[in-house]
This record gives structure tokens, sequence and C-alpha cells, in this order.
């Protein structure tokens, strides 16, 4: 992939993209309003061939060593791995700001492509959680250099 590009509440998307990209930065965009905008834990837009083809995303600062991670590839780019190299890139950003965090995603609890994207990037399911949002959600939970603790 190109380019991880940070979404910035500053700068204009308007004319950079299509209808799904532009709705997802928007999206974006009104998510900083509710959490705010720190780096690195933002949202990237995500560029290959001169294709933006899927956005990823920090949901918000750690809080208590732990960060939650999205991802969303647009739907000319599915099945093409994008979304497997978008949740390295946010491991590897955490990692780089902390060896020692905690990074979560969650899903729907069955097997998806957002499943088997975390499956291979190192995530162990942690069961199923009530998300205040989605409701009934599986966690996942990145095995950090290979040792993981659920808490137990």
């Amino acid at each position: 992939m190109d380019e991880f590009i940070p979404i910035n509440p500053q700068n204009n998307y308007e004319t950079m993209a299509d209808d799904f990209i532009k709705q997802l930065i928007k999206n974006t965009l009104e998510y900083y309003e509710k959490i705010g905008f720190v780096m690195p834990w933002i949202s990237y837009l995500v560029k290959d061939n001169n294709n933006y083809v899927g956005i990823c995303s920090f949901k918000g600062k750690p809080i208590n060593n732990s960060v939650e991670i999205a991802y969303c590839t647009h739907p000319n780019y599915e099945n093409c791995g994008y979304a497997t190299k978008m949740c390295k890139k946010l491991i590897e950003i955490a990692q780089k700001e902390n060896q020692e965090i905690k990074i979560t995603a969650k899903t729907l609890p069955e097997i998806s492509a957002s499943t088997k994207v975390l499956v291979k990037n190192g995530f162990i399911n942690n069961g199923i959680i009530l998300d205040a949002d989605d409701g009934k959600v599986y966690e996942w939970i990145y095995k950090n250099n290979g040792v993981w603790d659920n808490g137990t």
C-alpha cells in the first residue's frame, strides 16, 4: 500500500474520493467531535496505486493502556488483503507508541471476513461482551509478541 493518510479535521476531502469513501470520512470527522483528535490515535485513509481502498482507525486514545481498532475496506477492493494490511499497520502504530498496550477489536458474533483478518494478525477471541453501541459482540485481543493475558 502506498499511503496511510491521517484524516485531519482541518483538511477538505470533498474532491479526493468517491461517495463511499467520502461518507466514511464524514463519519470519522463526526466521531472526532465525540472523542477528540489525538495523534496517532486517529483514522487513516488508505491509498494504493492512486485508489482509496479503505479507512482504518483507532476508536480513540488509549484508556487504561488499552486501545480499540477498526477498519473498513471499500467494496471495490474487498478480498484483496487490504483489511489485513490495515490491521497490521494499526498494530505497528500502537506498538511504536507503547509496546505494552492492549490492542482490542470488536466484531459481530459470527465468523466473517473481519474475524479472519483479526486471526491472521494474531488476535484471540475473548468471547462475547455487551457493547453499548452494538449489543452482543465478539471481543478480540491482540497477542502482544506471542504473550496473551486475558486478565485471569
